[in-house]
């Protein structure tokens, strides 16, 4: 049967199908595939089941560099980065942009720049 055959017979199925393509082209072209990404080490999701809602909150989508965490007025921001220093925060901010997301948190390196990495934080 014919692509538009098929089409014609099953609409729906074949939309479904045609989302599904389009989701693994998304996927392949952001680099998250489901299933692919290893989870973060319990040590390290135990700091970011803390810090990237209180970073998310404070900064929404911004772009920050781990400095700038460090030095923020932010209660919340306090709180959650404990006695992380900025190399030590970026280290983390690291492994997490490598590994599945974190209670609905994605970590991403958006550069570099002279002082460090540039990294955002998103709800995937």
């Amino acid at each position: 049967m014919t692509e538009a055959a098929r089409a014609r017979v099953d609409p729906i199925g074949e939309r479904l199908r045609q989302l599904e393509a389009r989701i693994e082209r998304i996927e392949a072209r952001v680099g998250v595939t489901a299933g692919a990404l290893p989870p973060v080490s319990r040590a390290d999701a135990a700091r970011l089941v803390l810090l990237l809602p209180a970073l998310a909150g404070v900064l929404g989508s911004a772009a920050f560099i781990a400095t700038e965490v460090i030095q923020s007025p932010a209660a919340a921001i306090r709180a959650a980065r404990g006695d992380l220093t900025a190399r030590r925060l970026g280290h983390l901010l690291r492994r997490a942009s490598r590994c599945a997301p974190v209670e609905g948190y994605v970590v991403r390196r958006l550069g570099e720049e002279e002082r460090g990495a540039i990294w955002g934080i998103y709800r995937y």
